[in-house]
């Protein structure tokens, strides 16, 4: 298992792109009640998102199939990075809806290929659910401090500043983080 030291820089990496995610949906509803969305129409926003993601699970394999981890996780960084800008600068009633179905559609669409690529870097061991479970604990860790970090922001400034705020440290973090992850891929290939 201490041979399979790659496998954490993964899941930290992983563990990073959800729990950012997670954490500004944390404050999804007051934020939508905060520009004016009737909460009346939360219930067919969190449904709408519910069909996207049912929509794009069948699709994981294929999505395996047509992308390396690496290609898989740039992907996701990009609209990770869209999706928190967005949120982060404009501040209409439809653009916190779209922006609040798209999170847990994010989050949640291609969890089944994420897990089957992780499967791939962990190979035959018996610690395949430990390793997994260590991905949910730098989750867990990582999404306590982006919550923290945001309530905090909220507090002090405002929804929109706090939210500019949490997209460029993540933005500061994430980037050089997946570059490393390309270059340690390239080293460990011509190795």
């Amino acid at each position: 298992v201490g041979k399979k030291a790659r496998f954490f820089r993964y899941a930290i990496f992983s563990a990073l792109l959800l729990s950012v995610t997670t954490a500004f949906s944390s404050f999804k509803d007051v934020y939508m009640q905060f520009v004016g969305v009737p909460i009346i129409y939360y219930g067919i926003f969190w449904g709408l998102s519910r069909v996207i993601i049912s929509a794009v699970l069948p699709f994981n394999g294929r999505i395996k199939a047509a992308l390396t981890y690496h290609q898989f996780l740039g992907i996701k960084l990009l609209a990770a990075i869209a999706i928190y800008t967005g949120l982060a600068i404009i501040t209409t009633p439809l653009a916190a809806v779209v922006a609040m179905v798209l999170i847990p559609a994010f989050n949640w669409s291609t969890n089944q290929a994420e897990k089957h690529y992780l499967f791939d870097i962990i190979g035959p061991s018996q610690f395949k659910a430990t390793l997994l479970s260590v991905l949910m604990l730098f989750y867990g860790l990582i999404r306590a401090a982006g919550v923290f970090l945001l309530g905090l922001w909220i507090v002090v400034d405002q929804y929109n500043e706090a939210f500019i705020l949490l997209t460029m440290l993540f933005v500061v973090i994430a980037i050089p983080f997946y570059l490393y992850l390309l270059l340690t891929k390239r080293h460990t290939a011509s190795a």
